[in-house]
C-alpha cells in the first residue's frame, strides 16, 4: 500500500482523472514534503474535476501532517501554472530543457504550497494505511 493517496475520479466506468503524492527526496530531514501530480483527461478539463481531486488530497494530507507540497510542471503550460496559483502555489523554481518528449526538450517549474504550520517540534508523519480511515471515507465522500 502507498504512503500517500492516489485518488481517481471516474464517470460511470471510464477514469477521467487522478492525482496523487509521491516522496520529494529519500532523506528522512525531508518526510514533510511531497510531490504532486495531477492529470485530467483532456475532454473532461473545465468541470472542476481537478479543484475536487486536489481539495480532497490537501485534507488527507494536512492529515498525515504534511507541510510543503511541490508541483513539478512541464513548462510552459499556461493552464497547469493557472491552476496551481488557483490553489496558492508559488513558482520557486525554472529549470532549463530538462525533461524530454515527443522529441522535444522542456523546461520544468516548481511551485509550492504550505499547507501546515512548520512547528520546532514537528508531528510525525502519518501513512496512509495508518490514517483513521473513517476519516479519509469521510474526505472521499465530500
Amino acid at each position: 500500500m502507498s504512503k500517500f493517496p492516489y485518488i481517481v475520479a471516474c464517470i460511470g466506468d471510464e477514469i477521467v482523472g487522478y492525482t496523487y503524492d509521491s516522496t520529494f527526496r529519500e532523506r528522512q530531514a525531508y518526510n514533510w514534503c511531497v510531490e504532486t501530480s495531477i492529470y485530467i483527461n483532456e475532454k473532461y478539463q473545465g468541470r472542476k474535476i481537478g479543484e475536487i481531486l486536489y481539495t480532497k488530497l490537501e485534507a488527507i494530507l494536512k492529515l498525515q501532517n504534511i507541510t510543503n507540497l511541490v508541483a513539478s510542471i512541464t513548462y510552459p503550460n499556461p493552464q497547469s501554472i493557472a491552476f496551481h496559483e488557483k490553489f496558492n502555489y508559488k513558482k520557486i523554481a525554472h529549470f532549463t530543457k530538462c525533461g524530454y518528449k515527443q522529441n522535444c526538450w522542456y523546461d520544468m517549474i516548481f511551485m509550492e504550497k504550505m499547507i501546515n504550520k512548520h512547528e520546532t517540534l514537528v508531528k510525525e508523519i502519518i501513512y496512509l494505511p495508518d490514517l483513521n480511515k473513517n476519516l479519509v471515507e469521510k474526505i472521499l465522500q465530500k
